[in-house]
């Protein structure tokens, strides 16, 4: 799955950020400060996952991460909700005053789709390391972002 906004970190990473053994890990995990949020479509007893995000209570904060969608269906408003029910989640569940995430700092599109949704970057920055990805231009570098919930 590729991240929201209709694009995708193709040309500059190569690999998963997060293996499928990580995912059904993250699925089944019963630690109540993380939350996995699936959008699904079910026909016939078959269920077919449109989107994911991965949401951790941080403090006062709701971390929200690994939001993607199925390429084919972007663009239809499936990942705004997500980060929608995502905050929302963070708000009554989780008792969070503020929502945050990370991005890749040269996703100038993304930043702005996530400013759009109220979202203000932060002055947090950090190197991009993730094991299992292959930088395929770099170094990048991840930007904060943060918003009230």
């Amino acid at each position: 799955m590729a991240p929201v906004a209709g694009t995708s970190e193709a040309e500059l990473v190569g690999g998963p950020r997060i293996t499928e053994d990580g995912m059904r890990e993250l699925i089944s995990s019963c630690d109540p400060a993380s939350k996995l949020l699936l959008a699904a479509v079910e026909a016939d007893d078959d269920r077919a996952v449109l989107g994911s995000l991965l949401l951790e209570k941080r403090d006062d904060e709701c971390h929200l991460g690994l939001l993607s969608v199925d390429p084919r269906l972007q663009n239809r408003g499936i990942g705004r909700k997500l980060l929608a029910a995502g905050q929302q989640h963070g708000k009554d569940v989780f008792g969070c005053s503020y929502a945050g995430m990370k991005v890749v700092e040269s996703r100038t599109e993304l930043i702005q789709w996530y400013q759009r949704q109220g979202f203000e970057l932060t002055d947090e920055r950090e190197e991009f390391n993730y094991s299992l990805a292959v930088l395929l231009q770099g170094p990048l570098t991840f930007v904060g972002m943060r918003r009230p919930l």
